[in-house]
């Protein structure tokens, strides 16, 4: 059974600079993407929680491709306001301000034609 293939994205200010990206601060996103599949129901490269899941989602999984591949992500967002310094709020800045991020998806591959389908 082959591994997944996992990817991580990391975006800082650090990297980027400040001021060029209205106030998001970082953000990071782990993705998980299948080795190639059988189908999305069945295959042994999935665990069992994700066979499971997948039957109740086949209505997002495309059909009559040659490559087929489960992507699971998860992350966060941070946003910050251009002036950190007061304790009330700044009428015309933005936020303070997160997000937690979870997404399941499949991505199916015919030649050139790829379909990504995602929640």
């Amino acid at each position: 059974m082959a591994p997944p293939t996992i990817t991580v994205r990391v975006d800082n200010d650090l990297f980027g600079g400040r001021d060029q990206d209205q106030g998001y601060s970082n953000g990071m996103m782990v993705t998980a993407m299948s080795p190639n599949l059988i189908d999305y129901k069945d295959d042994p490269c999935l665990p069992r929680i994700a066979q499971r899941l997948n039957r109740y989602l086949d209505w997002l999984q495309p059909e009559g491709f040659e490559q087929l591949n489960m992507v699971v992500s998860f992350g966060q967002l941070l946003f910050t306001p251009d002036d950190k310094e007061p304790t009330h709020l700044i009428e015309h800045d933005r936020p303070y301000a997160a997000a937690l991020l979870a997404s399941i998806g499949y991505n199916a591959r015919r030649g050139n034609d790829l379909r990504t389908t995602h929640l």
